[in-house]
């Protein structure tokens, strides 16, 4: 009889790394927001899912995630998660906290004399 051995090298999911593309994470009502999901090694293989609060927003094929015009709804914890077109889930990335202004309002005071 013969003996056949199979090794499997069974490695962890890569670590997705969130990072954001726009300047800040405070901002006003209107303004773009950029978040980009990274993983290592990269390949057109990925999709990303996108959450705030723990919730899912969307999925996407392309590592960003863009929102055009921000408000006040927009406030949140945001992370990223990948899948692989193989079925391999990566666990939560690290969040970032986008915090969108209230109104502005702008008093402009004069006197006449």
């Amino acid at each position: 009889t013969a003996l056949l051995t199979i090794f499997l090298n069974m490695a962890e999911p890569p670590q997705p790394k969130l990072s954001l593309q726009s300047p800040w994470t405070k901002v006003f009502p209107s303004e773009e927001v950029i978040l980009k999901c990274n993983i290592q090694p990269s390949s057109n293989d990925w999709s990303y899912d996108w959450y705030k609060d723990g919730l899912k927003q969307t999925r996407t094929i392309k590592n960003q995630f863009k929102i055009k015009s921000v408000d006040q709804s927009n406030n949140g914890s945001y992370t990223c998660r990948g899948i692989h077109k193989r079925q391999v889930i990566t666990a939560h990335s690290s969040g970032i906290t986008v915090y969108v202004y209230g109104k502005v309002w702008f008093l402009l005071q004069y006197s006449i004399y």
